[in-house]
């Protein structure tokens, strides 16, 4: 089903100007084209158009930015997609579960790089959760069964990493299930482990994290999705609690929601934001994509 009348229905907000509403929705249980089983992640490309990896049918469908079906890409090359990010050329970046990879698409579709592998030398994953782009080319990979974030150049070089043991980090990772990055070039990771978003400053230095298990407000339960507006908000898919938070760049929670158009949020994994405020989640339990609006006035 694709719902493009935009609604009310948003949670009563938690500080003064700051909300989320239900604007809109796509996607439903199957193969079909449009259809999800098991919808991991999302990402908004620079045309504005919406990629989610389509976790269990081994794909990467593109929407246009109100839902309407627009290709697939990965058949046969995909196994598990489980988190997708948009490359500065136009393509993607797939990182693979099953296939413990990260695997480049051209604009066109045609994949021209791959890399990883399973284990735990620098360049291998072991469950990785989560990738995004830096605004010079390279690729941050929460490589989550080694806690650790990874950095590659564009076609997989390996760059460095932030690791479990304490490198560059007064306050070593858990299961680090996704990444992202804010408008000053700061690193937010869902550290879905331990309940909490940590960030880094863009030299790799510790700088501070908030959360803790719990379902209060700023509170969080397996959190497998992290973005970051414009304007500097983070937005957090609370999986284990199916809900989507709001933060202000130090941690203070903003917002919250739990359902849209009548139906619970289900395992929310993947968030993105996308234009003018719009952002979108992943709802994986239900199988559908849905989008919020975030009112962030005075």
């Amino acid at each position: 089903m694709k719902r493009l009348v935009y609604l009310l229905s948003c949670t009563p907000p938690l500080a003064l100007g700051v909300g989320l509403t239900a604007a809109g929705e796509w996607g439903s249980y199957g193969s079909a084209p449009g259809a999800f089983n098991g919808p991991a992640d999302v990402a908004v490309c620079a045309d504005g158009s919406v990629a989610v990896a389509d976790r269990y049918n081994g794909r990467v469908q593109n929407f246009d930015a109100a839902g309407a079906y627009l290709g697939a890409w990965g058949q046969g090359v995909l196994t598990e997609p489980l988190a997708v990010a948009a490359a500065p050329d136009g393509g993607l970046y797939v990182l693979d579960r099953a296939l413990d990879a990260v695997i480049r698409f051209d604009a066109a579709g045609t994949p021209v790089s791959r890399w990883g592998g399973r284990g735990g030398a620098p360049g291998e994953f072991r469950d990785a959760g989560g990738l995004t782009v830096a605004p010079d080319g390279s690729v941050l990979v929460a490589d989550a069964g080694n806690g650790r974030v990874q950095r590659f150049g564009p076609d997989g070089d390996w760059l460095g990493a932030t690791d479990a043991e304490g490198n560059h980090t007064a306050s070593p990772l858990s299961y680090p299930a996704d990444i992202a990055l804010g408008p000053e070039g700061a690193v937010y990771v869902a550290d879905a482990g331990a309940d909490r978003i940590v960030y880094y400053t863009p030299e790799g230095d510790y700088g501070g994290g908030w959360g803790g298990y719990g379902q209060g407000p700023g509170e969080m339960f397996w959190e497998t999705g992290v973005a970051v507006s414009p304007e500097g908000f983070v937005v957090v898919a609370d999986t284990g609690n199916g809900r989507l938070l709001v933060f202000d760049a130090a941690g203070k929670p903003l917002a919250a929601a739990d359902t849209a158009f009548g139906k619970k949020l289900k395992r929310p994994r993947g968030v993105a934001v996308g234009a003018t405020g719009y952002l979108y989640v992943a709802d994986e339990g239900n199988d559908r994509i849905v989008v919020f609006r975030l009112d962030a006035g005075g």
